[in-house]
């Protein structure tokens, strides 16, 4: 069997291989084996081979083959080398044949970007049959074989050994001994096969996929570490403006008994109930004691209205009375009708973010900030202020004039450290002058400018 073939294959992340890393490129089928072009980094020297299996199912041969081995670059660059009379012996895994090209030092001037294309062009000059391989079992199954048959020989002569007899191989029952003894069997490990070689391009992806994974989890720490300092602001300003109501309701609970305890507070009187109501509220016996005291009363008519109590004047019975006829009505939370146009369309807009109808946005965020600030709404607040820190294209500029007009401390330490350069301190200031500059903010942009310098 004879014929000729070619096969190559360009090899990446050349530059990276350690002393004793294997390349392979990809295997093909040529004159019913598998071939793969291989590449070895031997110490300083740089080898260049081919390697050969035979398919399942084939029979094994012995092969002698010419090889002719090019080395070329992007640049040009180009080297030849001839091993004549390379043999490939019949195994199990692949066998190699190759040369020493030139020293690893050399390798720079055939690289383009890590990468090097190798050709190989292989001439089989020779073929010859080889017998099958063996893996060294065969022989221990012939010897425990023979060493059953021995024993049944001589222990077990009856119809039963018979039986076993024949299911014994042939070839093993003529060539056992007549007179064998038994001899000990040891099963001695053997070494396993199944031991897994990772080339250096595996190596490169799980190190390269290692640290995609490493990254990814810091990214998320950090999300979640930034998350929580949010969190951690917005509670710090609700419990914030939570004491403060207490603070005033406290201080009213507190007038009030002040109020109460003065000689001159006088508790406002009980309503009474209608004048029609009297007889069934107070009985008989009570409706005749209130006429008893009426009619003794001077100025006082039977047509004119009674007092429950019996000790009223006549204008209190009738104020009673009308206010019994005529309740006053209560005023409602928001009167859309009384408000004029514009003042109802941005209600509802502020309405419709705090129940999550609607989202923040750049044309919305300060009128909804004054709503929230006007009605002390905690909610809205803290949409506005996530959204200025996270979402919104303002400049910093117009972040930290927001952040100063609604005292939004949390936004101000956000695009403080946002600040890293020197000109953007200057324009900061530059666009705050007019408006006015806090404080606080000014000694803030300040320490920043002596940091950076």
């Amino acid at each position: 069997m004879g014929g000729e073939f070619k096969m190559e294959h360009i090899f990446e992340n050349v530059d990276r291989m350690k002393p004793n890393d294997k390349l392979h490129s990809e295997k093909e089928n040529y004159l019913n084996c598998w071939w793969r072009i291989q590449i070895t980094r031997c110490n300083d020297d740089f080898k260049v081979g081919m390697c050969s299996r035979r398919r399942s199912g084939q029979e094994s041969r012995k092969l002698q083959a010419d090889l002719d081995m090019i080395i070329s670059s992007g640049s040009d660059n180009r080297m030849t080398a001839r091993l004549n009379d390379a043999v490939f012996e019949p195994s199990a895994g692949y066998c190699s044949q190759g040369k020493d090209i030139f020293k690893w030092g050399s390798v720079v001037d055939f690289l383009a970007d890590g990468c090097l294309k190798v050709e190989v062009r292989v001439n089989i000059t020779g073929s010859v049959v080889a017998p099958p391989i063996s893996n060294g079992m065969d022989e221990f199954r012939q010897e425990r074989y023979v060493n059953v048959r021995s024993f049944i020989d001589k222990y077990a002569p009856d119809k039963r050994s018979e039986t076993i007899k024949q299911q014994l191989p042939n070839n093993i029952t003529q060539n056992s001994p007549k007179n064998s003894s038994i001899k000990s069997v040891r099963f001695s490990p053997t070494p396993s096969q199944f031991a897994r070689s990772y080339s250096f391009r595996k190596r490169v992806t799980a190190l390269e996929s290692e640290k995609n994974s490493v990254s990814s989890e810091i990214e998320s720490i950090a999300d979640m570490v930034k998350q929580l300092s949010l969190i951690n602001d917005s509670m710090a300003r609700e419990t914030e403006q939570i004491a403060k109501v207490n603070v005033r309701q406290e201080g009213i609970r507190q007038a009030r008994r002040q109020d109460e305890s003065s000689p001159s507070f006088k508790k406002s009187e009980p309503l009474l109930s209608p004048p029609t109501t009297a007889k069934a509220n107070f009985g008989r016996e009570g409706t005749r004691q209130v006429r008893r005291q009426d009619d003794t009363t001077p100025g006082i008519t039977k047509s004119e209205p009674i007092s429950p109590l019996g000790h009223g004047s006549i204008m209190q019975a009738r104020r009673l009375e009308e206010v019994w006829k005529h309740p006053p009505r209560r005023p409602k939370a928001y009167q859309l009708d009384q408000s004029p146009p514009e003042h109802q369309a941005d209600l509802l807009k502020f309405l419709e973010v705090r129940y999550e109808k609607s989202i923040v946005t750049d044309a919305n965020v300060d009128l909804l900030l004054q709503f929230a600030i006007r009605k002390s709404d905690l909610v809205v607040l803290d949409k506005c202020e996530t959204f200025l820190m996270l979402k919104s294209r303002k400049s910093i500029s117009e972040l930290l004039k927001i952040a100063m007009e609604f005292s939004l401390e949390a936004l101000k330490i956000h695009c403080l450290s946002k600040i890293t350069t020197l000109d953007q301190v200057t324009s900061v200031i530059s666009d705050l002058t007019l408006s006015g500059l806090d404080r606080s903010l000014l000694e803030a942009l300040m320490s920043r400018t002596l940091k950076l310098k």
